[in-house]
C-alpha cells in the first residue's frame, strides 16, 4: 500500500483532480474541504504527507493548518499549493513549517508527483536520522563518553544542512519570482524607451522622469531579490581582498559608533574572482554588525589570510552548508562583544530574524546569498561572554556556474 496523503482544499474540482492523479500513482488519498476538517482528518488518519491550499473560506486557512501541524509533528511534510498567494504568503508558509510551496495551477502532473516524492524521501531520511540518533544515545549511555562528542558533531552538521536547505528553498522561490518580474520589467522598459522617443520634448517631461525613477526602483528591487537568491547579476574580476578591505577602512571608521577600535590584520593572499561591490557589501555588513553588538565599546578585528577548509572542519557553524575541501582566501571578522547563545545561533541565518530593535533581518541572509553565489562558505563561532567570529571563505579557483542569470534590465544602468 502506498503512502497516505491528505488533501485539504475548499474547491471540490481541485480535490477530485488531485485524488485521481495521486491514486493513479499508487497513493492512498483522504480529503478535507476546510482547515478544520483537515485537522480532524490528520488526527484520524495520521497521513504521511499533507497537500493544502493556502486561502480557504473556513475558520482556519492553510497557514493556520501549517502552523498547527508543525507544532505537533515537525517531521510530517506539508506542501502548500496555492494560486492566489503572494511572495510574503510563501515566506510565511515556509517560516511556519511548510516543506515546499507550489503555484496553482500545477502545469505538469510530474511536477506535483516529483515534489511529493522528494518530500516523502526527506521525511524518511529524517525518520532514519532520528532513529540513528536514538541508537547513538543508547550507545553513549552503554559505552563511553567519547560517543557523545560524535553525536554533537553529527547534530551540528545536520543543523547546518537543514539551514542550508531552508535558505536554498526560499532562495529558489525568490529567484523564480524575480526572474519572472525581471522579464516583465524588461518589456516595460523597452516600451517606455519607445514612447519617450516618440513624444515631443517639453510636454511630458515630469511624467517621464517619474516613470523612469519607478523603473530604476524596480531594477533595484529585482537586484536585491537576486542577491538574496544567490543569483545576482555580477561583474566578477580578479580582486585583491587586502586592498579592498584597506580601501574601505576610511568608510567604516566614521560609521562605527562609540569607542570601538577597528583593527586590520592582513596577510598575503592570492586574488579571488568576485564582484568588488558585493565584496564591499559583505565586509561592511559584517563589520558594522560586529560593532553594533558591543554597545559602543570593544575591538573589532578584521583578518585576511589563506585557509584550508575540509568537510569535517570543526569549531564553526557553517551557514552555507558543510564546506567543500580546498584552499580558500579567508575573511575573518571578530568582535569582543557578549557573544550569542545556542538558540540565537540556530536562527542567525533565518530571513527576518534579528536581535536589533531597528533591524529588518535581511543583512546576513543577503551575505549568505552572495557567498553562495561565489561558491564560498560562511561560518560563525560564538561564545557567550567572549564574542563572535564570522569566517567568510572565498575559493582561490573561480567556480563555474551551471547557468547564468537571465538577461536583466539591471545591465541597462
Amino acid at each position: 500500500m502506498g503512502a497516505r496523503i491528505l488533501i485539504v482544499d475548499d474547491e471540490e474540482a481541485v480535490r477530485r483532480n488531485f485524488r485521481a492523479l495521486l491514486e493513479d500513482a499508487g497513493y492512498v488519498v483522504v480529503e478535507g474541504s476546510t482547515g478544520v476538517e483537515g485537522i480532524a482528518e490528520y488526527a484520524r488518519q495520521r497521513p504521511d504527507l499533507i497537500l493544502t491550499d493556502l486561502r480557504m473560506t473556513s475558520s482556519k486557512d492553510g497557514l493556520q493548518l501549517v502552523s498547527f501541524i508543525h507544532e505537533r509533528d515537525e517531521a510530517l511534510p506539508v506542501i502548500v499549493c496555492s494560486g492566489s498567494g503572494t511572495l510574503q504568503d510563501a515566506i510565511d508558509a515556509i517560516r511556519l513549517g511548510a516543506w515546499d510551496y507550489l503555484v496553482k495551477p500545477v502545469q505538469l502532473s510530474e511536477e506535483l508527483l516529483v515534489a511529493i516524492e522528494r518530500n516523502l524521501d526527506r521525511a524518511r531520511l529524517l525518520r532514519e536520522n532520528r532513529r540513528y540518533h536514538e541508537k547513538l544515545e543508547e550507545m553513549v549511555s552503554e559505552r563511553t563518553a567519547s560517543l557523545l562528542a560524535s553525536q554533537q558533531e553529527n547534530q551540528a552538521l545536520q543543523a547546518q544542512l537543514m539551514q542550508a536547505q531552508k535558505l536554498e528553498s526560499l532562495g529558489r522561490l525568490a529567484g523564480g519570482i524575480a526572474h519572472d518580474f525581471n522579464n516583465l520589467m524588461t518589456v516595460v522598459q523597452g516600451g517606455f524607451d519607445e514612447v519617450r522617443d516618440a513624444l515631443p520634448s517639453g510636454g511630458h517631461d515630469e511624467t517621464l522622469k517619474m516613470i523612469e525613477a519607478a523603473l530604476k526602483q524596480s531594477a533595484d528591487l529585482t537586484r536585491q531579490i537576486f542577491v538574496f537568491a544567490g543569483r545576482a547579476p555580477a561583474n566578477p574580476t580578479p580582486c585583491d581582498l587586502n586592498a579592498l578591505v584597506a580601501g574601505i577602512e576610511k568608510l567604516l571608521r566614521p560609521a562605527i559608533k562609540g569607542s570601538v577600535d577597528l583593527q586590520l590584520k592582513l596577510a598575503p593572499v592570492p586574488s579571488i574572482d568576485a564582484d568588488p561591490v558585493q565584496l564591499q557589501q559583505i565586509v561592511i555588513n559584517l563589520v558594522l554588525n560586529a560593532a553594533e553588538s558591543m554597545g559602543g565599546r570593544g575591538v573589532v578585528t578584521v583578518r585576511v589570510e589563506p585557509r584550508e577548509l575540509r568537510p569535517d572542519s570543526t569549531g564553526f557553524l557553517y551557514l552555507t552548508g558543510p564546506a567543500r575541501r580546498g584552499e580558500y582566501v579567508a575573511l575573518m571578522v571578530e568582535d569582543s562583544g557578549s557573544g550569542m547563545d545556542a538558540a540565537t545561533l540556530r536562527r542567525i541565518g533565518d530571513p527576518f530574524f534579528t536581535t536589533k530593535e531597528t533591524g529588518h533581518g535581511l543583512g546576513l541572509p543577503t551575505v549568505i546569498g552572495i557567498v553562495r553565489g561565489l561558491g564560498g562558505a560562511l561560518a560563525v563561532n560564538s561564545v557567550v561572554g567572549r564574542g563572535t567570529r564570522f569566517l567568510v571563505a572565498f575559493p582561490t579557483v573561480p567556480v563555474v556556474e551551471d547557468s547564468l542569470p537571465p538577461r536583466s534590465i539591471l545591465s541597462r544602468r
